[in-house]
């Protein structure tokens, strides 16, 4: 089966022309030698950004390749899984054609099946939605074979059952009660075993358990029911549901006939309910993608737009975001007296979620720095203002905070649960810790924090960081620690704060070899001059 015969069907063109736009990329057909057999949304700025390429075999055979041109920054999980999805689509696709070349082949005399077979593949193609496929697929079946009942059932993998999702001579509230697990009756018997079930007399069946049906439910004793199993080699036979036939209108019972026509149209759908969950999980994809946009557009508008000031001392900072959203979080606070409250803090979680509990957390915290001096009244406020919101969304939120006083470069300072920071001698570049003991906010409602504070001297630095600086990983699964990180601020405590971020930031590259940061950096440096 070649590539270019499935891809004169104007149906299937055209589905591949929604895929590229609904999943924002542009999607290039090539056959075995390169020739491009069709193009769609490349236009858009795709073609020119970074994308990837993907064979496309079948039955062993290299057939062509698909190449996937992100419109954005789509890359990485989320460019393969689209590649995967979409290139699964046309193998199956090529699959589902030479099903219905073999068949032809096969009963050459048998007209009208063929053509409604091949009806249904190409109705099938370019419908990505599991109702419309089942009631699609339940109808086709009814012409090929009539019955007087029938049913469609698909798995709920988050239930574990069948539910019927198309029937025919059915009561629709009977439907929508059904749930049958797998092994449970004939049809949960057909599903797990994969095997389809021809049956002339259900009353010889009445072994199975529970009973199949009451006898003398059906006009007739006879029954079809049939695996709707996905066959293609990548897809490993993957079961997605149950046709049911009943009651033929004749009142004969079903034939091996009607059983072969019923099994080939099962497939066919299986397969087209396999690309529905395809494409689902690529939509999936995008919204996630789209979501964690939305969450570091939130977290980058949180950030300060300036430093502050100081009179004899310079503050400067590095920001670095992560691959995923992370939840670090910095701010800085002026009072009418000029004392300068700082902030750096870490929002557990990777999501929207967090990012909006970033903005409640700013909030609170900047209300508590209008109030109160004391960074420990400060987390103390902050605690109980959030402690409800956190709980319950199972989150949490480690944070240092410390009030400046230029006149005297006193600091005070308090700390939730943080990384203690690192205050290097500005003259013997001695390394030492601020620490203060205080548990995380979002733990117990009410909880107090130990103030501390310390006499800057000239050039002596203090540097508060979140814990993506000293768990960033080597190639090799080893952390950047907190012990590298106070020789490095040792090493170079002449810099100023601007320039000590800058190279602080090129040993982070250097140490995880310019891989992509799991958790955000983030780095304040403080320096008496």
């Amino acid at each position: 089966m070649e590539l270019v015969t499935v891809l004169r069907q104007d149906s299937f063109r055209s589905a591949l022309a929604r895929l590229a736009e609904g999943s924002s990329v542009g999607i290039t057909l090539r056959d075995a030698e390169g020739h491009v057999l069709f193009s769609e949304g490349c236009d858009r700025g795709g073609e020119g950004r970074p994308g990837l390429s993907r064979p496309l075999e079948f039955l062993g055979k290299r057939v062509g390749s698909l190449e996937l041109h992100p419109w954005w920054q789509v890359q990485g999980e989320e460019l393969r899984a689209l590649a995967h999805a979409i290139g699964q689509i046309v193998e199956d696709r090529l699959y589902t054609e030479h099903e219905i070349a073999s068949l032809a082949a096969e009963l050459a005399g048998r007209y009208e099946e063929i053509h409604l077979l091949s009806r249904i593949t190409e109705t099938l193609g370019s419908v990505f939605d599991v109702q419309q496929v089942s009631k699609i697929a339940l109808e086709f079946a009814l012409k090929a074979v009539p019955a007087q009942r029938a049913s469609l059932l698909v798995v709920d993998e988050t239930e574990g059952t069948l539910r019927i999702v198309a029937q025919r001579g059915i009561p629709e509230e009977v439907a929508q009660q059904t749930r049958i697990r797998p092994g449970e009756g004939i049809c949960g018997w057909v599903f797990e075993k994969g095997e389809p079930l021809l049956v002339e007399d259900i009353s010889r069946l009445q072994h199975l358990r529970p009973a199949p049906v009451p006898q003398g439910r059906y006009a007739t004793n006879s029954f079809l029911s049939v695996p709707l199993v996905a066959t293609p080699l990548q897809i490993r036979g993957r079961k997605m549901g149950v046709l049911n036939l009943a009651d033929r209108v004749d009142g004969k019972p079903f034939t091996t006939s009607d059983l072969k026509t019923l099994t080939t149209i099962a497939s066919v759908t299986a397969i087209a309910l396999h690309n529905c969950h395809l494409v689902e999980q690529a939509k999936a994809a995008e919204r996630l993608r789209r979501e964690l946009e939305i969450a570091k557009n939130i977290q980058r508008s949180l950030l300060p737009k300036y430093w502050p000031e100081i009179p004899g001392g310079q503050l400067a900072g590095l920001y670095l975001p992560a691959q995923t959203i992370g939840g670090d979080y910095y701010d800085f606070y002026h009072d009418e007296t000029e004392l300068l409250s700082m902030v750096v803090a870490d929002v557990s979680g990777h999501d929207i979620g967090a990012a909006l509990l970033m903005i409640e957390a700013r909030s609170a915290i900047r209300s508590e720095m209008s109030r109160w001096r004391d960074p420990a009244e400060i987390l103390h406020g902050t605690n109980r203002a959030l402690y409800e919101d956190l709980e319950s969304g199972g989150l949490f939120i480690s944070a240092f905070c410390a009030r400046l006083d230029p006149s005297t470069w006193t600091l005070e300072y308090a700390n939730a649960g943080h990384c203690w920071p690192i205050w290097v001698d500005g003259r013997s570049g001695e390394v030492r810790r601020l620490d203060a003991e205080g548990m995380i906010i979002g733990i117990w409602p009410e909880v107090n924090f130990e103030k501390r504070e310390v006499q800057l001297q000239p050039q002596d630095i203090v540097l508060m960081f979140t814990d993506g600086v000293s768990e960033a990983k080597s190639p090799a699964g080893e952390p950047f620690g907190e012990e590298r990180l106070g020789t490095l601020v040792s090493t170079y405590r002449q810099e100023e704060p601007w320039r000590l971020t800058q190279i602080l930031r090129d040993a982070l590259r250097s140490f995880t070899g310019n891989a992509e940061f799991v958790d955000d950096i983030t780095v304040v440096v403080l320096k008496r001059l």
